[in-house]
Parts: structure tokens; C-alpha cells; sequence
């Protein structure tokens, strides 16, 4: 979500997003896969890596190896779970809204807001949005 606001909010919104759930990619092979890698420098590198193929801005690559954001995870933005929630399931009842016929809005009750509240979300954002769904 938060990857989404800055690309939304950026000159560049008009051109796709590239997601990656980094999660899903083994850490050592993490950068390989973000910016590509020199033919041979690992078992399976088989092709240069992808700033040389202009698939990869250089100069962006040279910032993003610099900046770090950090995110608390929600269980430490215990205050951010029901807005993030809510506005979360607006998205939700949109999507749905436009792919089925006479869908009715769905709203988080008091004892679904108490529930949101009391779990810690190890999955983040993205757990929370799979439960409201």
C-alpha cells in the first residue's frame, strides 16, 4: 500500500508498477532479482544483469541501494489497524460493487473492529486485507 501511495503520488504515475513480494524470494537472490546480475556469478546466471539491458533505470538503482523506509509492522501501529481496515474494505466493496450484480456494502461491526484491534497481524497489511476479503 504504501509502495502504491508514492508511485500514485509520483511523476511516473502514468507508467506501470512492478509489485514483488520480496518475502517470496530467498534474501541472497533478492538483489539479483531486483536489479539483475553478471552472467556467472552464481550457479544459474545465465544473463547480465538488467541495468545493462535498460530494463533497470542506473540512477535508480544507485538510490534505492541507499534509502531505507522503515515500516513498523501494525502491531506496532495499533492506532493505524481500524482506519487501515476501513479503508481497506471500501476497496473491497468498490471492486466488488462493480463485479457483482446487486452486491451489498459489507462495514466493519463493533466486534470485527474489536477483533482487528486485538490481533497483531503477522502478515501486515497484506494479512489484514486477505481477512477483510
Amino acid at each position: 500500500m504504501f509502495a502504491q501511495a508514492i508511485h500514485r503520488a509520483s511523476p511516473r504515475r502514468e507508467k506501470p508498477l512492478v509489485a514483488i513480494n520480496c518475502a517470496a524470494v530467498a534474501t541472497n537472490l533478492l538483489e539479483s532479482e531486483l536489479f539483475g546480475h553478471k552472467k556467472g556469478a552464481f550457479t544459474g546466471a545465465d544473463r547480465d544483469e538488467a541495468v545493462r539491458q535498460r530494463q533497470f533505470r542506473e540512477d535508480l538503482f544507485y538510490r534505492m541501494s541507499v534509502i531505507t523506509i522503515p515500516i513498523p509492522p501494525l502491531r506496532e501501529r495499533r492506532a493505524d489497524i481500524v482506519p487501515i481496515a476501513a479503508r481497506l474494505l471500501e476497496r473491497i466493496n468498490t471492486q466488488f460493487r462493480t463485479e457483482e450484480r446487486g452486491y451489498q456494502d459489507k462495514s466493519l461491526s463493533d466486534s470485527a473492529i474489536a477483533f482487528v484491534k486485538r490481533h497483531d497481524w503477522p502478515g501486515n497489511v497484506r494479512q489484514l486485507y486477505n481477512v477483510l476479503l
